[in-house]
C-alpha cells in the first residue's frame, strides 16, 4: 500500500510538473502573439494618416515612409 501511495505522490508531481511547463508555454505564446500584434499596428499608418494622404492625392508609401 505504501508502495501505491508512493507512486501516486510521483505521479501527481509529475502532473504538476507538465502542467506548470503547459502554462509557461502557453503564456510564452501568448507574450510572442501581443509582440507580433503590436509590431502590427506599429507598422500600420494612423487612419488619419491615411484619410489626410488620400486628401491630399499622397501615395500611401510616403505616408509610410515619413512614420520611420
Amino acid at each position: 500500500m505504501a508502495l501505491l501511495a508512493l507512486l501516486a505522490l510521483r505521479l501527481a508531481k509529475e502532473i504538476g510538473k507538465a502542467s506548470r511547463i503547459d502554462y509557461e508555454v502557453v503564456q510564452d505564446q501568448r507574450q510572442q502573439d501581443d509582440n507580433d500584434h503590436q509590431d502590427e499596428r506599429q507598422y500600420q499608418p494612423k487612419e488619419e494618416e491615411v484619410l489626410l494622404g488620400m486628401i491630399k492625392g499622397d501615395d500611401l508609401i510616403e505616408i509610410e515612409s515619413c512614420n520611420n
